[in-house]
């Protein structure tokens, strides 16, 4: 697709723009990531619930098939902290929405 801008002095110039994500360097990075049948079929998350058992199984599966180097011990005390944090975030900004009002 091509586009054309007007400059400061009045000259026009033209522009190529990309017509898909997939024409960007960052489409192209993100394709690296498609599923194209060859992976089985990953959780989504509205299949689990956070923090539950089953959701602490299948991410540190997925944590595993994807390289992670950790031990469990560690990884899993990271997750339990991680799972506290966006309801911690959240009743800040409720409290900082409170006083405003």
């Amino acid at each position: 697709m091509e586009q054309l801008f007007i400059s400061n002095n009045g000259n026009s110039l033209s522009s190529t723009a990309p017509n898909r994500i997939g024409d960007t360097p960052l489409g192209r990075w993100l394709q690296k990531f498609a599923d194209n049948g060859t992976r089985s079929k990953k959780v989504t998350h509205d299949d689990l619930i956070p923090g539950s058992s089953k959701h602490k199984e299948q991410r540190w599966k997925e944590y595993q098939d994807n390289g992670g180097k950790m031990e469990y011990s560690r990884w899993s005390k990271l997750y339990d902290a991680n799972m506290t944090k966006p309801g911690k975030s959240h009743q800040a900004v409720e409290s900082y929405k409170n006083k405003l009002n």
